[in-house]
């Protein structure tokens, strides 16, 4: 990793654990970096030689570097630390049993994102870092991403009685609740099971005047999220998707946070 005032933070070791000086915890060992220990990734990579269908799952409560083991994976699965019954759900899931995978909570970065990213510099929009300013520093997949086992059609209609814009709108006239009804239905693959709907809002053309100086536009942020259940027979689920005024406003580099003069334009997507 890099620090801005003094560089690469220390020299990684082969082994990429270190002691750590501290005793007051019962494992007193700590990484140095983002890279899978040695053996783990090197197991991951000869099993995944044999171009047997396989699906890679990482139990890790942070990111790690992934990067040679994207390609050659059938499918990956991202499952942090689930417990003591974790392991069961994961085999069912992988085998079909169930269909309730999410989506990413952070975007997944390639490795040489910590060679060239200055962790202690927090101008997140100046480095590109984040999916609201574009993750300049290489993401292998974005805060979001995720596949499930079915294919669906999203279909998004406004609620009459709320201003709801579906492709662009002044900000000035949507300081109410927007809401819409959107309808997902399985086109392909597992009938039930979960879908994750996000709706993302695309600031343009927003007064920069309004802003305070040097405050960036995000290239896109996170208005509403729901996961929602699917009909095992019919394989479709109706819901109502609102967003408040606070989900629309932009925050100025001051932290100060506000309706803006302007076009937004609001993205839909879901696994």
């Amino acid at each position: 990793m890099r620090d801005k005032n003094n560089g690469t933070t220390g020299n990684t070791p082969a082994n990429p654990y270190m002691p750590d000086s501290g005793t007051s915890s019962p494992s007193r060992y700590l990484p140095t970096g983002t890279s899978i220990p040695g053996s783990h990734e090197i197991l991951a990579q000869q099993v995944l030689a044999l171009k047997k269908p396989t699906a890679t799952v990482i139990f890790s409560g942070e990111g790690v570097a992934i990067d040679q083991l994207v390609a050659p994976a059938d499918a990956l699965l991202v499952q942090a630390f689930p417990g003591g019954s974790g392991g069961r759900a994961v085999a069912e899931s992988i085998l079909g049993q169930h269909n309730r995978f999410g989506r990413l909570s952070s975007s997944w970065m390639s490795k040489r994102f910590e060679d060239e990213q200055y962790f202690s510099d927090f101008a997140f929009a100046a480095q590109g870092r984040t999916y609201k300013y574009g993750n300049r520093g290489g993401a292998l997949f974005e805060f979001g991403d995720g596949l499930s086992f079915s294919d669906h059609a999203l279909t998004v209609v406004p609620v009459a009685a709320v201003h709801a814009p579906t492709a662009a709108d002044s900000a000035e006239a949507i300081g109410c609740s927007l809401s819409y009804a959107i309808k997902v239905t399985t086109l392909s693959g597992a009938r039930g099971g979960d879908v994750v709907v996000l709706a993302f809002l695309v600031p343009k053309t927003i007064a920069i005047g309004q802003l305070q100086p040097g405050t960036p536009l995000p290239a896109r942020q996170l208005a509403a999220a729901r996961r929602l259940r699917k009909d095992d027979q019919t394989g479709s689920v109706s819901a109502v998707l609102t967003l408040d005024a606070e989900a629309v406003k932009l925050t100025s580099i001051d932290g100060s946070r506000a309706l803006r003069a302007g076009k937004i334009y609001l993205l839909k997507d879901l696994t």
